[in-house]
């Protein structure tokens, strides 16, 4: 892949770096307000399990996809349709996880800001 690649957005790689940038941002933001995030017991065990399986859909997601692996939008040249293993139950495992883990973080937060 060449830089003129990137620069044109062929795959969609302006779409990984934002992506990319928001992840980041999401994984930091608890450090850059100043508190301590503190979770109730409730919130802790709902937030423990959305990880888990988050977690499982990429594992779950990356194993079923092999070789199609990409992180661009487009999938790569000769790649293949997956319907099996967990593409069929659910469309797009990665990104369900990585929603998961925005829910949980908002969890988080909604806990701090009423203490």
């Amino acid at each position: 892949m060449s830089a003129r690649d990137w620069l044109h957005n062929t795959r969609g790689e302006w779409f990984v770096i934002v992506q990319t940038a928001l992840m980041l941002a999401v994984l930091v933001s608890p450090k850059l307000d100043g508190r301590n995030v503190f979770w109730s017991d409730m919130t802790r065990a709902a937030g423990g399990l959305l990880c888990i399986v988050g977690l499982g859909f990429i594992v779950l997601g990356s194993i079923a996809l092999g070789r199609n692996l990409s992180p661009f939008p487009k999938p790569k040249e000769k790649a293949t349709w997956v319907e099996s293993g967990i593409f069929s139950v659910v469309r797009h495992p990665c990104s369900l996880s990585i929603g998961g883990h925005a829910v949980t973080e908002t969890m988080a937060r909604a806990e701090c800001a009423r203490r």
